[in-house]
């Protein structure tokens, strides 16, 4: 295991980058560290993650703007918006605390793999994606 400095946002990056090379297959090495890390990282970012997640009210409000959406009427969106004010400005409030907290920087011990282990159908995209944890 290597500590490694970054952001959490890098983190998620490399968490989803992951979840994308789930059906990669060639190198067992590369499946048990990538799993490995997989679980390191959702236990670093669930914090986040349950911040992220969106009121009760919100989510309500969020069905009857997609019905309102889907009739294209946006007078009537404007209203719903309108009313319901101080449930959009939490959302808000609440996403850009999201975001800070993605912004931090952070240390994390990460399990890092070397070239020769990756799975001979990488593709240069997912290896960016991955970057972090090869070594």
């Amino acid at each position: 295991m290597q500590t490694i400095e970054t952001t959490n946002q890098e983190l998620l990056d490399l968490l989803r980058g992951l979840q994308e090379t789930r059906e990669l297959k060639g190198s067992p090495r590369f499946s048990v560290v990538a799993a490995r890390n997989l679980k390191i990282l959702e236990r670093h970012l669930k914090s986040i993650d349950e911040m992220a997640f969106p009121s009760p009210e919100f989510q309500e409000l969020s069905i009857k703007a997609q019905k309102l959406i889907e009739k294209e009427d946006s007078k009537a969106l404007e209203e719903l918006e309108a009313e319901h004010a101080n449930v959009v400005d939490a959302r808000k409030e609440q996403l850009a605390n999201v975001q800070k907290e993605l912004e931090k920087e952070t240390e994390i011990q990460l399990h890092t793999i070397s070239e020769d282990n990756l799975p001979s159908d990488i593709s240069t995209e997912e290896v960016l994606k991955i970057m972090i944890m090869i070594k």
